[in-house]
């Protein structure tokens, strides 16, 4: 979701806090323009942020416009769901549950695996080829948001993911992390010869194999 105006978040807020509100009553809160105003919940309603709503205006005539926060806004509001869960990853580590831990992420990459397997089988070229290989594994890691970028020459072999999905699994685990490589591994037919990852928003996870020492086809 691209980034609110200040004003526009301030509307957002009002109506989420006060479940519907009025055109009128969003002016008298933010001390704004009546056109202002309107301009930007009509821009939050076509942004799927809000949406219209019927309200008794106890007297006759036309009904005041009113919105309340549409399902679509939901991201728009924080929440504390990765510390939750990066609490919950090392409160159950910290109390000898790894295996529990390390088997939840290793079925969630044996889904990817699977998801892999079906995109290989569609994939043009042939599955011997490493480069079809990482074709297909490159499709279901941009459809998990990896945002991968794969590299392959006479040398080496390198696959960057320039964006980490799980970071709040990361900060209690490296399981996830492990894993992912091991699948790599399988899709590549070796072991990666050498792993970084990422230290910061901007930096990816390398992935690497040295193809003459490995002999990858």
């Amino acid at each position: 979701m691209r980034e609110l105006s200040e004003p526009r978040r301030a509307l957002l807020e009002l109506v989420k806090r006060a479940e519907v509100v009025t055109v009128d009553e969003a002016v008298a809160a933010t001390g704004g323009s009546k056109n202002a105003v309107r301009a930007h919940l009509l821009k939050l309603e076509e942004d799927g942020l809000l949406e219209r709503v019927s309200v008794d205006a106890g007297q006759r005539g036309r009904p005041p416009l009113a919105y309340r926060v549409a399902a679509r806004a939901k991201d728009a509001f924080p929440t504390d769901d990765a510390n939750i869960l990066t609490g919950l990853l090392g409160f159950l580590e910290a109390r000898g549950e790894r295996d529990l831990v390390d088997g939840f992420f290793a079925s969630m990459w044996k889904v990817r695996e699977a998801e892999y397997e079906v995109a290989l089988a569609k994939q043009r070229g042939a599955p011997e080829e490493v480069e079809t290989r990482l074709t297909a594994l490159s499709r279901v890691l941009e459809r998990h948001h990896f945002m991968p970028r794969v590299e392959v020459d006479a040398d080496a072999v390198r696959v960057s993911e320039c964006n980490c999905p799980f970071p709040a699994s990361v900060r209690a685990t490296r399981a996830p992390c492990r894993l992912e490589a091991e699948l790599l591994g399988r899709v590549v037919g070796a072991p990666p010869d050498r792993v970084r990852y990422a230290r910061s928003v901007s930096t990816p996870c390398v992935f690497e194999w040295d193809r003459a020492r490995r002999g990858a086809r």
